[in-house]
């Protein structure tokens, strides 16, 4: 409630993506708003998401343009994204939005 009015509660894109259904803040799969959280805002923490997704279907044997095309990217993209997710897996991109 700000000065006296109720504000609707509409959650983040984010959230609403992880947990496959319309979000709400008080229901959020992250223990701090990414939003808020410097350094990690919501198109950060979304690459993050994608780049695990990418090297999931890298390990079941998709090419690289299979996968290019899945996400609508360019296979650089691709070739980028799995480098990066080898430093990190999708538990610990959520305990980093968590702010764990």
């Amino acid at each position: 409630m700000v000065m006296g009015k109720h504000q609707e509660d509409h959650g983040c894109e984010l959230a609403s993506e992880h947990l496959g259904h319309e979000s709400r803040c008080t229901e959020c799969p992250f223990g701090k708003c990414v939003i808020d959280k410097k350094g990690v805002g919501i198109l950060t923490a979304r690459r993050a998401l994608r780049d695990v997704d990418m090297r999931k279907m890298s390990d079941m044997g998709y090419f690289m343009r299979e996968i290019a095309a899945s996400f609508g990217v360019h296979e650089r993209t691709v070739q980028r994204a799995l480098t990066r997710s080898r430093s990190h897996d999708k538990e610990k991109v959520l305990e980093a939005a968590k702010g764990v």
